[in-house]
Protein backbone atom coordinates (compact mmCIF):
# COMPACT_ATOMS: atom_id res chain seq x y z
CA UNK A 1 0.00 0.00 0.00
CA UNK A 2 1.33 3.47 -0.81
CA UNK A 3 2.07 5.94 1.98
CA UNK A 4 0.20 9.10 1.07
CA UNK A 5 2.09 12.38 1.29
CA UNK A 6 -0.32 14.62 3.18
CA UNK A 7 1.35 18.01 2.73
CA UNK A 8 1.98 17.52 -0.98
CA UNK A 9 -1.19 15.72 -2.04
CA UNK A 10 -4.01 15.99 0.52
CA UNK A 11 -3.46 19.39 2.11
CA UNK A 12 -4.45 21.27 -1.11
CA UNK A 13 -7.90 19.66 -0.91
CA UNK A 14 -8.29 20.30 2.82
CA UNK A 15 -7.21 23.93 2.30
CA UNK A 16 -9.66 24.24 -0.58
CA UNK A 17 -12.50 23.11 1.69
CA UNK A 18 -11.43 25.46 4.48
CA UNK A 19 -10.79 28.50 2.29
CA UNK A 20 -13.53 28.15 -0.32
CA UNK A 21 -16.16 25.88 1.24
CA UNK A 22 -15.56 23.19 -1.37
CA UNK A 23 -16.52 19.60 -0.74
CA UNK A 24 -14.04 16.80 -1.36
CA UNK A 25 -14.50 13.27 -0.07
CA UNK A 26 -11.50 11.12 0.75
CA UNK A 27 -12.63 8.79 -2.05
CA UNK A 28 -12.44 11.66 -4.55
CA UNK A 29 -9.06 12.76 -3.24
CA UNK A 30 -7.67 9.23 -3.45
CA UNK A 31 -9.00 8.81 -6.97
CA UNK A 32 -7.40 12.04 -8.17
CA UNK A 33 -3.95 11.83 -6.56
CA UNK A 34 -3.63 8.24 -7.80
CA UNK A 35 -3.59 9.63 -11.35
CA UNK A 36 -1.29 12.60 -10.74
CA UNK A 37 2.27 12.93 -11.99
CA UNK A 38 5.12 14.26 -9.89
CA UNK A 39 5.63 17.18 -12.26
CA UNK A 40 3.41 18.81 -14.89
CA UNK A 41 3.48 17.36 -18.39
CA UNK A 42 3.92 20.34 -20.66
CA UNK A 43 2.00 20.86 -23.86
CA UNK A 44 5.35 20.81 -25.66
CA UNK A 45 6.09 17.32 -24.32
CA UNK A 46 2.61 16.17 -25.30
CA UNK A 47 3.06 17.68 -28.76
CA UNK A 48 6.12 15.45 -29.19
CA UNK A 49 4.72 12.29 -27.61
CA UNK A 50 1.30 12.14 -29.22
CA UNK A 51 2.68 11.70 -32.77
CA UNK A 52 5.56 9.46 -31.61
CA UNK A 53 3.09 7.05 -30.01
CA UNK A 54 0.81 7.33 -33.05
CA UNK A 55 -1.89 8.72 -30.78
CA UNK A 56 -2.38 11.85 -32.84
CA UNK A 57 -0.65 12.56 -36.15
CA UNK A 58 -1.34 15.43 -38.52
CA UNK A 59 -1.24 14.64 -42.22
CA UNK A 60 -1.49 17.13 -45.07
CA UNK A 61 -5.26 16.79 -45.12
CA UNK A 62 -6.37 15.16 -41.88
CA UNK A 63 -5.62 13.91 -38.36
CA UNK A 64 -4.94 10.21 -37.78
CA UNK A 65 -3.88 8.00 -34.89
CA UNK A 66 -5.53 6.18 -32.00
CA UNK A 67 -6.98 9.27 -30.37
CA UNK A 68 -8.53 10.42 -33.63
CA UNK A 69 -10.05 6.96 -34.09
CA UNK A 70 -11.61 7.18 -30.63
CA UNK A 71 -12.83 10.69 -31.39
CA UNK A 72 -14.46 9.66 -34.67
CA UNK A 73 -15.99 6.38 -33.49
CA UNK A 74 -19.77 6.91 -33.10
CA UNK A 75 -19.97 4.60 -30.07
CA UNK A 76 -17.32 6.42 -28.01
CA UNK A 77 -18.53 7.67 -24.64
CA UNK A 78 -19.31 11.42 -24.88
CA UNK A 79 -17.13 12.01 -21.81
CA UNK A 80 -14.16 10.59 -23.72
CA UNK A 81 -15.00 12.67 -26.77
CA UNK A 82 -15.17 15.84 -24.69
CA UNK A 83 -11.85 14.99 -23.04
CA UNK A 84 -10.21 14.45 -26.43
CA UNK A 85 -11.66 17.66 -27.84
CA UNK A 86 -10.34 19.63 -24.85
CA UNK A 87 -6.97 17.89 -25.07
CA UNK A 88 -6.59 18.63 -28.78
CA UNK A 89 -7.41 22.28 -28.13
CA UNK A 90 -4.80 22.45 -25.37
CA UNK A 91 -2.02 20.68 -27.27
CA UNK A 92 -2.60 21.66 -30.89
CA UNK A 93 -5.27 24.34 -30.81
CA UNK A 94 -5.67 27.80 -29.38
CA UNK A 95 -6.68 27.06 -25.78
CA UNK A 96 -4.07 28.71 -23.60
CA UNK A 97 -2.33 26.27 -21.25
CA UNK A 98 1.25 25.29 -20.53
CA UNK A 99 0.46 21.73 -19.44
CA UNK A 100 -2.02 18.94 -20.09
CA UNK A 101 -3.42 18.72 -16.58
CA UNK A 102 -1.87 15.64 -15.02
CA UNK A 103 -1.61 17.63 -11.79
CA UNK A 104 -4.12 19.64 -9.76
CA UNK A 105 -5.75 22.51 -11.61
CA UNK A 106 -6.69 25.83 -10.03
CA UNK A 107 -8.82 28.72 -11.18
CA UNK A 108 -7.71 32.35 -10.95
CA UNK A 109 -8.88 32.61 -7.34
CA UNK A 110 -6.57 29.80 -6.36
CA UNK A 111 -9.50 27.43 -5.92
CA UNK A 112 -9.27 23.83 -7.09
CA UNK A 113 -11.35 23.22 -10.16
CA UNK A 114 -14.42 20.98 -9.79
CA UNK A 115 -13.85 17.27 -10.18
CA UNK A 116 -15.45 17.30 -13.64
CA UNK A 117 -12.55 19.41 -14.87
CA UNK A 118 -9.87 17.50 -13.01
CA UNK A 119 -7.67 16.22 -15.82
CA UNK A 120 -5.44 14.04 -13.64
CA UNK A 121 -8.50 12.02 -12.78
CA UNK A 122 -9.78 12.07 -16.37
CA UNK A 123 -6.43 10.94 -17.79
CA UNK A 124 -6.52 7.91 -15.51
CA UNK A 125 -10.09 7.08 -16.52
CA UNK A 126 -9.25 7.58 -20.17
CA UNK A 127 -6.23 5.28 -20.08
CA UNK A 128 -8.23 2.61 -18.23
CA UNK A 129 -10.79 2.72 -21.02
CA UNK A 130 -8.20 2.96 -23.85
CA UNK A 131 -6.33 -0.14 -22.69
CA UNK A 132 -9.30 -2.22 -23.86
CA UNK A 133 -10.44 -0.01 -26.75
CA UNK A 134 -9.84 -0.63 -30.44
CA UNK A 135 -7.09 0.10 -31.19
CA UNK A 136 -5.81 -0.55 -27.67
CA UNK A 137 -3.04 1.69 -26.41
CA UNK A 138 0.39 0.15 -25.81
CA UNK A 139 1.33 0.10 -22.13
CA UNK A 140 4.88 1.28 -22.82
CA UNK A 141 3.51 4.35 -24.60
CA UNK A 142 1.40 5.20 -21.54
CA UNK A 143 4.44 4.78 -19.28
CA UNK A 144 6.50 6.97 -21.59
CA UNK A 145 3.79 9.62 -21.54
CA UNK A 146 3.77 9.74 -17.74
CA UNK A 147 7.58 9.86 -17.71
CA UNK A 148 7.39 13.42 -19.07
CA UNK A 149 5.94 14.26 -15.65
CA UNK A 150 8.53 12.12 -13.79
CA UNK A 151 6.01 9.31 -13.47
CA UNK A 152 2.89 8.84 -11.38
CA UNK A 153 3.14 9.94 -7.76
CA UNK A 154 2.23 6.51 -6.48
CA UNK A 155 3.61 4.43 -9.31
CA UNK A 156 0.20 3.35 -10.54
CA UNK A 157 -0.74 1.77 -7.21
CA UNK A 158 -4.30 2.15 -5.99
CA UNK A 159 -4.75 4.83 -3.33
CA UNK A 160 -7.55 4.10 -0.89
CA UNK A 161 -9.66 6.62 1.06
CA UNK A 162 -8.41 5.09 4.30
CA UNK A 163 -4.84 5.91 3.29
CA UNK A 164 -5.81 9.54 2.73
CA UNK A 165 -7.33 9.69 6.22
CA UNK A 166 -4.31 7.93 7.73
CA UNK A 167 -2.01 10.55 6.19
CA UNK A 168 -4.19 13.34 7.57
CA UNK A 169 -4.28 11.79 11.05
CA UNK A 170 -0.50 11.31 11.10
CA UNK A 171 0.08 14.90 10.00
CA UNK A 172 -2.31 16.30 12.61
CA UNK A 173 -0.72 14.21 15.33
CA UNK A 174 2.77 15.28 14.30
CA UNK A 175 1.96 18.98 14.07
CA UNK A 176 0.05 18.82 17.34
CA UNK A 177 3.05 17.23 19.03
CA UNK A 178 5.35 19.84 17.52
CA UNK A 179 3.10 22.63 18.83
CA UNK A 180 3.10 21.07 22.30
CA UNK A 181 6.88 20.78 22.28
CA UNK A 182 7.22 24.42 21.29
CA UNK A 183 4.93 25.51 24.13
CA UNK A 184 6.80 23.39 26.66
CA UNK A 185 10.14 24.69 25.44
CA UNK A 186 8.97 28.29 25.69
CA UNK A 187 7.66 27.75 29.23
CA UNK A 188 10.89 26.06 30.31
CA UNK A 189 12.95 28.96 29.00
CA UNK A 190 10.64 31.44 30.77
CA UNK A 191 10.99 29.67 34.12
CA UNK A 192 14.74 29.26 33.67
CA UNK A 193 15.19 32.94 32.92
CA UNK A 194 13.03 33.84 35.92
CA UNK A 195 14.62 31.53 38.49
CA UNK A 196 18.01 30.21 37.41
CA UNK A 197 19.49 32.77 35.05
CA UNK A 198 19.79 35.58 37.68
CA UNK A 199 21.88 33.32 39.92
CA UNK A 200 23.95 31.85 37.06
CA UNK A 201 24.83 35.30 35.75
CA UNK A 202 25.42 36.98 39.13
CA UNK A 203 28.91 38.13 40.10
CA UNK A 204 27.95 38.45 43.77
CA UNK A 205 29.27 35.48 45.83
CA UNK A 206 26.52 36.09 48.37
CA UNK A 207 23.90 35.36 45.71
CA UNK A 208 25.64 32.40 44.05
CA UNK A 209 25.28 29.76 46.73
CA UNK A 210 24.24 26.14 46.75
CA UNK A 211 21.20 27.02 48.81
CA UNK A 212 20.17 29.80 46.41
CA UNK A 213 20.44 27.44 43.47
CA UNK A 214 18.56 24.73 45.34
CA UNK A 215 15.74 27.16 46.19
CA UNK A 216 15.61 28.41 42.59
CA UNK A 217 15.39 24.85 41.23
CA UNK A 218 12.67 24.06 43.73
CA UNK A 219 10.67 27.14 42.69
CA UNK A 220 11.14 26.31 39.02
CA UNK A 221 9.96 22.76 39.67
CA UNK A 222 6.83 23.94 41.51
CA UNK A 223 6.00 26.42 38.76
CA UNK A 224 6.55 23.74 36.09
CA UNK A 225 4.19 21.33 37.82
CA UNK A 226 1.60 24.09 38.24
CA UNK A 227 1.70 24.77 34.50
CA UNK A 228 1.13 21.10 33.67
CA UNK A 229 -1.69 20.55 36.15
Amino acid sequence: MPVVNYERDVLPFDADMENFGSTWTDAQIANIIEGETLAPITTGSARMHLPQADWWVQTQTDWTGSFQSYRDEPGTDPVIVTFLDDLWSVVFGVQGSDNVGTQLLYNRRGQLRPIGKQYANTWKQFFTWARTATPALVEDDITDFYSYGNGLKYGGEEVLPAEVQAARDAYNAETGLASSKELLDAEYRRLYNLNIAPIASSQDPAEVTDQAMKDALQQMSVSWVDQLS
